[in-house]
């Protein structure tokens, strides 16, 4: 048998597995991409409600908690299909967005990490 016979009778045979892999890498990118509009959206309301002139007035730590309870308020409010991890996740997310350095906070607060 030659080479591009192998190769046809292997792909023949692969296809429905390759077809699952396909379909599972789409529904992925689908759902990433509903997770980030969702955060986005997320965001976009924080900043909405905030004076973010009379910020500056506020305690850090007390700012901090009212602004995580606003966040908590937006993602339990809309009707979003989040598990409850996702929904801390976000949280979490936006909270690091406003008051941290975004998606470094994590790798910041890791103390196996010492450079960034």
């Amino acid at each position: 048998m030659s080479l591009y016979d192998r190769l046809r009778k292997s792909t023949i045979e692969a296809s429905p597995r390759a077809e699952l892999f396909a379909r599972k890498g789409k529904e992925y990118k689908e759902n990433f991409i509903l997770y980030q509009e969702i955060k986005s959206r997320v965001h976009r309301q924080l900043v909405e409600k905030l004076d973010l002139d009379s910020l500056d007035q506020f305690d850090r730590d007390v700012l901090q908690s009212e602004i995580r309870n606003i966040i908590r308020n937006l993602v339990k409010k809309d009707a979003y299909p989040l598990s409850e991890k996702e929904r801390v996740q976000i949280m979490e997310e936006v909270e690091n967005e406003i008051f941290g350095f975004g998606p470094l906070e994590p790798l910041l607060k890791d103390p196996h990490i010492n450079d960034i």
